[in-house]
């Protein structure tokens, strides 16, 4: 007997998936066609964030340009190549690519890949060598190896601005001769580093200031200095303030980079200009830079007083007769003008090698001591 409480059956009531009347056919359809419209926006959000992850993860870092100062990437890509050394010692020779993590492999309880968790290479600590037959000094560690690894990451930038009145070409000879030296040594500690030259004299010579300007490029140096001679410079005094400022203003210096002007010379500048060229160095300081002095007085004087000790005295014992007080003027004005431009005076006598006192100071007189034990390679 039907229980009387159940309630009768609606046979109007549509139940969907029945069968009947075509509704489960159109029900599951619909189903299909929605399942599949969120299949496809899953999978369309899905390739746009690994389109997005792939985008950050080549990402590169253009840091270094022609906005920047750089001759071309192609002369950045000629330095890095420039010394064929074992794996440990070569340089990078692409973009830097920055920020990247290798992927996190599944673990579980301790078990599985690690990756990217291996040791970290510092290019500061890798081994460096200098040329000149000069074995490897090792890796540079500590402060002066931290030091060194901040100036690969933001570049070197070097002006040499070298008086070359009628008394400097001893120097003119030195640097022209031990230049190739000189910038194979500061490549190897900054691969990146440039250099520049400013050549000066003073007014009524056949030039004041002349330069070639910052460059990896060895042979360009070179090709500048070849035709440089010593000459004029009638009076005491030469053209330093021109000098000076034509490395500051003139120079193609990177924005980044930590900024070097070496001053060379064996003669103040004039007394009118004098204040003139302490507030010069005195900006550059301001502006990343560093100006420090060489005053090669000291072996001006030792030459001309032995070239006459020997005219009046012949192979008698040389003795030196003292300083005149006008070279004294010089060093004055050089210590003062490197006091301004927050860097240090050399005087160059017979126990100071040019060359080396250029890179002691190119790098910093404070690492002085670091640097002396391979230092001794650039004679």
């Amino acid at each position: 007997m039907a229980n009387s409480d159940q309630e009768p059956q609606d046979p109007q009531r549509f139940d969907p998936w029945s069968g009947s009347s075509y509704g489960g056919f159109r029900w599951f359809a619909v189903s299909t066609a929605v399942h599949i419209g969120l299949l496809v926006l899953f999978a369309t959000i899905t390739l746009t964030v690994i389109q997005t992850v792939e985008k950050i993860r080549v990402k590169l870092d253009e840091t270094v340009g022609e906005e920047d100062g750089l001759d071309s990437l192609e002369d950045l890509a000629s330095v890095l190549k420039m010394e064929r050394a074992a794996p440990q010692k070569a340089a990078p020779s692409g973009p830097t690519v920055r920020n990247l993590r290798a992927p996190t492999m599944p673990r579980i309880a301790g078990v599985g890949p690690k990756l990217g968790r291996g040791p970290t290479i510092d290019a500061s600590s890798a081994p460096l060598s200098f040329g000149g037959g000069g074995g490897a000094i090792g890796a540079l560690g500590g402060s002066f190896g931290d030091y060194v690894g901040g100036l690969r990451k933001v570049g070197l930038d070097i002006a040499l601005v070298i008086d070359t009145s009628s008394s400097m070409q001893f120097v003119i000879d030195e640097v022209r001769t031990k230049l190739s030296d000189l910038v194979g040594a500061i490549h190897r500690m900054v691969p990146t580093a440039r250099i520049g030259i400013v050549v000066y004299r003073d007014v009524g010579d056949e030039y004041v200031v002349k330069w070639s300007d910052l460059s990896f490029h060895t042979a360009k140096l070179q090709s500048f200095l070849k035709n440089i001679t010593a000459d004029g410079g009638g009076d005491f005094e030469e053209a330093v303030r021109d000098a000076v400022d034509a490395a500051i203003n003139e120079l193609s210096w990177r924005k980044r980079s930590k900024r070097a002007i070496i001053l060379v010379g064996g003669s103040p500048p004039h007394k009118w200009e004098f204040d003139e060229v302490v507030s010069l160095a005195s900006d550059f300081r301001g502006e990343r830079g560093q100006l420090s002095a060489i005053d090669v007085t000291v072996e001006l004087h030792r030459q001309f007083d032995l070239q006459m000790w020997r005219a009046l005295q012949g192979m008698k014992e040389y003795k030196p007769s003292p300083m005149p007080e006008f070279y004294k003027e010089t060093e004055r004005d050089f210590r003062e003008i490197a006091k301004a431009g927050g860097g240090s005076l050399v005087m160059l006598g017979e126990d100071k090698k040019l060359i080396r006192s250029i890179m002691e100071l190119a790098f910093g007189s404070r690492w002085k001591t670091e640097m002396a034990k391979f230092l001794k390679d650039l004679s």
